[in-house]
């Protein structure tokens, strides 16, 4: 049955409008196995720009004249795109999105309640914040239809899989950590955030790995091949977070399916992909050398963060220490030299610092109200693949801080869509 409505929604016929994108009759097929009413045709151009965002998304530079990286400017050209399909585009407005736009409020009340310090930095930062909860908006009515939203996956596991093989290839820089060990990174990235890209590509491509109904060889070869170049960049970044993200994201591939045969087949490959994981961990001495740091205690300093941060939420638990504020109180609690602000690395301690409970709350909602969408739609069309996003999601945002982390929008956008 799984295979059946993979395939009857790929042979979905489609009507064609004057100036506009090919446009499904219908969107995927929901819980109940009937279709869901027609949707309004989609822009060539909106289609396209919305392509382009997703694949800048992976490559950012940080070394950049441009106060906003490509990836915020081609998102911003997308949301330009939408008027030419504002009815598709803006049709339905999800909870999460709404709970978004309440903590945006408080996050704008906690900048004016702490004294509206470090204008411009909180100004980019606002319009970075905008802009994600409009994409997510527009975005989810886009990957309703299912051609899109295995577009959008290829696009994600094609761009990550051209940083892997340039990391892997050797055209890579080395990222002092401070540690007393260097880690490859690409394009002046920060290795854990490249950690996370390659790491959300890899479920990429097992997710459409096995909601391809009966794939060829080759197929399943490419897939296989970018699984492995991808966790192969993952162990030269060195980054322990991403792994364990991918290793705990892996989980529901092994443990749902619509019926016990799909069940042991997707747990062969969820395991094969971990046991690789695995074991290039263990031959690897930049691996050894992180995982040792962090048994000795060593957690790039988290040891020394979370506790300061949680003093300050409990000195101010209800509209925190604002925006930008927060990372120079945070820092100033921490004795170190070099740096005069400090991220919580954790989202939970993120929220609740800088907007405290009245807009941290609303926001651990939205991404609960997320992660709810994938679990209910994981018989649909593409199976367990949203909620493996959702949980790499929340495992790397317990040991970072990504909440204006464009890819882990565009998962939430996934999972809000898969229903």
């Amino acid at each position: 049955m799984y295979a059946e409505r993979m395939a009857s929604t790929a042979r979905l016929s489609v009507p064609r409008a004057m100036g506009t994108a090919e446009a499904p009759a219908a969107v995927p097929f929901g819980r109940s196995g009937r279709q869901s009413l027609a949707v309004p045709a989609v822009s060539v151009v909106t289609r396209w720009a919305f392509y382009l965002y997703v694949a800048w998304i992976p490559l950012e530079y940080p070394d950049r004249t441009l106060r906003f990286d490509l990836g915020t400017l081609m998102g911003a050209v997308f949301l330009a795109t939408t008027v030419l399909s504002f009815r598709a585009c803006y049709r339905r407005l999800s909870a999460p999105l709404v709970l978004y736009l309440v903590f945006l409020y408080f996050w704008v009340a906690s900048w004016v309640a702490n004294g509206a310090g470090y204008q411009v930095l909180v100004r980019d930062s606002f319009l970075r914040l905008l802009l994600l909860i409009l994409v997510l908006w527009t975005s989810t009515n886009l990957l309703k239809d299912p051609r899109v939203f295995r577009n959008a996956l290829l696009i994600v596991l094609g761009t990550c899989s051209m940083l892997a093989l340039l990391q892997v290839s050797g055209v890579a820089d080395m990222y002092g950590s401070g540690e007393g060990v260097s880690r490859a990174t690409v394009l002046g990235q920060n290795p854990n955030r490249t950690g996370r890209f390659l790491a959300g590509a890899a479920l990429a491509a097992v997710g459409l790995a096995l909601a391809t109904p009966r794939p060829r060889l080759t197929t399943r070869a490419v897939y296989g091949v970018s699984v492995a170049l991808l966790c192969a960049a993952m162990l030269q970044g060195g980054s322990r977070g991403a792994m364990l993200a991918l290793l705990v994201s892996l989980l529901p591939f092994a443990l749902i399916a619509p019926s016990f045969g799909a069940r042991v087949r997707n747990a062969v490959v969820a395991m094969l992909v971990m046991a690789g994981l695995a074991w290039g961990a263990l031959q690897s001495p930049l691996m050894q050398r992180r995982i040792a740091l962090a048994e000795s205690g060593n957690l790039a300093k988290r040891e020394v963060i979370f506790p300061a941060a949680t003093g300050m939420i409990l000195e101010r638990p209800w509209l925190g220490w604002g925006p930008v504020s927060a990372y120079y109180e945070l820092g100033s609690r921490i004795s170190r030299g070099d740096r005069d602000r400090r991220d919580t690395h954790n989202i939970v301690l993120e929220l609740f610092t800088t907007t405290g409970a009245l807009g941290g709350v609303p926001a651990l909602l939205a991404i609960g109200l997320c992660f709810i969408a994938a679990w209910r739609s994981r018989y649909g069309i593409w199976g367990a693949l949203p909620l493996a996003f959702m949980v790499q999601m929340l495992v790397a945002n317990m040991s970072g801080n990504n909440l204006t982390f464009k890819l882990y929008f565009l998962f939430q956008a996934f999972a809000i869509a898969s229903m």
